[in-house]
């Protein structure tokens, strides 16, 4: 788990291992030295269809530069702004931002499980060989999170 902060404002999330991340032998007797943190990124999945992308808020998780991923958060749910662009573009062409549960009424429709991620983000319009670009510009625990397109 890593954390900030205290008490009642204490940002956390826990840490887990991802796809890319490797297996480590530490040597008897000895000290192995594994890099993680920042810059992060993020892992996400998309849907395209009917002249919209849907980004789906459960499948957003933070990655580190060491594959690690960092998942329930908690205080600290990350609020970002997906933007679609022209595959191959250079400049996103629409966003939408993809906000988290915050009261009763929203995990009554939504779930439990909205208040560690943010909802799903539909961007309409017209659109054939897409993008996504995910961005979160300071979150309380990452700081500047930014995905590559994908």
């Amino acid at each position: 788990m890593v954390s900030k902060g205290k008490g009642m404002q204490r940002a956390k999330a826990v840490i887990l291992p991802g796809p890319g991340t490797p297996r480590y032998e530490v040597p008897i007797d000895g000290n192995l030295v594994v890099e993680f943190g920042q810059p992060y990124g993020f892992l996400f999945e998309y849907e395209t269809g009917g002249g919209s992308v849907t980004v789906e808020g459960k499948s957003v998780q933070v990655v580190g530069k060491g594959g690690e991923i960092y998942d329930r958060f908690y205080n600290c749910v990350p609020v970002v702004e997906a933007s679609v662009r022209k595959k191959g573009g250079k400049r996103a062409s629409a966003s939408v931002s993809m906000r988290p549960v915050v009261d009763n009424q929203g995990v009554a429709d939504h779930g439990w499980a909205a208040m560690w991620k943010p909802l799903d983000g539909t961007i309409e319009g017209r659109f054939d060989e897409v993008e996504v670009q995910l961005a979160e510009k300071k979150n309380k625990l990452f700081g500047k999170v930014t995905s590559d397109w994908k």
